[in-house]
């Protein structure tokens, strides 16, 4: 309040010599009082809420002490908000943090960092449209960008709606199904607990967590969209089985590398149980049905947040109210992603391959994948097939729409991003930008 009082004052008084210099003294009064509602937004306030509205407010309203802090902190009005890449390419997380991610923007569009090796197990809530979806693909896609090898990712989506697009990505093992990801998990239990032994048997003393030891272990990020859909089964032991792996996980995971992610538009007891949801450390919170429900999740007054966006953040490290970044379609970070993310040590690619194999079908996964690697080494392969497309289109500068080119040689989208890739490396194409491709040597 003390800085508030001297830079009001000042203000003032140099409203008051203008006054007096020019003889406009309703000039005068005007910057006087605007400076006021201005002063206070800089400084964190809502306009009109003074630290006596504040006690008022508390004593007999009956805030929480976490409301307070909220209200007091943040006021009701962000300062503009950041594209998903924009927000990556200006990004600059403390160098100390271990596993950097983007939380979102402050009140005055500054970048708030979280380190998940802090954050740990994390739940993210919200009604559909409040930025949920858009908030833990962000998550994911700052981890990797900021961390692109030695994590691998087990992603369970039940709708195929978001998650699904990281099925390319080497460094991902993917699964819609409800049994598939009993199995996963079953292999991600043995591989806890083989992480356990391993730490044990240290000839110095016992390691207790994946930071501390010597060599190097993948990390593992398990992130399960509509987690809350695993209690809608029809069959209670399915359903009770997956609750109690999830746990188990919970438990004894977080020391050895292994993270868990859960996202619900639901977040109450009869959906998520209680006792694993107390075993949470982390929430990130956008705007909820009801009181209830952010009780569930730990914080304070996410039913009444307005914004798509907006979210509570109770964690370890991190805690207030942030607004997320906006992630488009469009965002040419993902393109970067996948390729950076192909470059993962042995280690993380023995891990994936051992999750992979717990899949049901693997085996016709694996002659799709033996098809695709074949696409580049065969005397009559695609590239030949793609060169003379483009030869015999007479494109001499900009290639085809890519729907063209998927049609002329019946390919999906991964397939002709490789094949681009390809080309580019025989001199068939060169780059003009991040993601797009021209004709080179017409």
């Amino acid at each position: 309040m003390r800085k508030e009082f001297i830079l009001y004052g000042a203000t003032t008084i140099v409203a008051l010599i203008l006054s007096y210099i020019f003889k406009l003294p309703k000039i005068a009064y005007l910057l006087s009082f605007v400076s006021y509602p201005l002063l206070r937004y800089y400084l964190g306030v809502p306009i009109g809420l003074t630290n006596d509205t504040l006690k008022l407010t508390q004593d007999q309203l009956g805030l929480t002490p976490n409301q307070l802090e909220l209200t007091r902190a943040n006021p009701l009005i962000y300062k503009g908000t950041k594209l998903f890449e924009e927000g990556l390419t200006q990004a600059n997380p403390p160098a100390n943090f271990l596993l950097p991610i983007v939380v979102g923007l402050d009140y005055k569009g500054k970048m708030i960092y979280a380190d998940m090796a802090d954050v740990l197990n994390c739940l993210v809530a919200g009604l559909q449209g409040m930025g949920k979806s858009n908030f833990l693909e962000g998550l994911i896609q700052s981890s990797m960008y900021f961390r692109p090898q030695d994590i691998i990712y087990v992603m369970a989506d039940f709708k195929k709606l978001g998650l699904v697009d990281y099925n390319k990505f080497s460094n991902t093992v993917f699964t819609h199904d409800y049994e598939e990801l009993g199995h996963l998990l079953d292999e991600l239990i043995k591989i806890m607990n083989e992480r356990i032994s391993l730490f044990s048997n240290q000839e110095r003393k016992a390691i207790k967590n994946i930071k501390d030891y010597p060599g190097k272990l993948p990390w593992i990020f398990i992130v399960i969209d509509e987690v809350a859909d695993i209690s809608s089964l029809r069959d209670s032991k399915t359903s009770d089985m997956l609750w109690d792996k999830l746990e188990e996980l919970l438990r004894k995971g977080r020391a050895l590398g292994i993270i868990l992610i859960l996202a619900t538009q639901r977040p109450t007891a009869t959906n998520i149980p209680g006792d694993l949801g107390a075993l949470l450390d982390s929430r990130f919170v956008m705007r909820v049905k009801n009181a209830n429900e952010s009780r569930y999740c730990h914080v304070d007054g996410a039913h009444t947040l307005k914004n798509p966006g907006e979210m509570v953040v109770e964690s370890r490290t991190v805690n207030g109210r942030f607004k997320t970044l906006k992630l488009e379609d469009s965002d040419r970070i993902y393109d970067q992603l996948l390729e950076s993310t192909s470059k993962q040590s042995k280690a993380s690619y023995d891990l994936v391959d051992r999750l992979s194999s717990r899949l049901r079908g693997f085996e016709e996964k694996g002659a799709e994948k033996a098809i695709i690697d074949d696409l580049f080494s065969t005397p009559q392969s695609l590239i030949e097939a793609f060169k003379t497309l483009l030869e015999s289109g007479g494109y001499d500068y900009e290639l085809p729409p890519n729907s063209n080119l998927k049609a002329e040689l019946n390919l999906t989208d991964w397939q002709l991003s490789q094949l681009k890739k390809e080309a580019e490396s025989l001199g068939i194409l060169k780059k003009a930008g991040l993601t797009k491709y021209v004709v080179s040597g017409q």
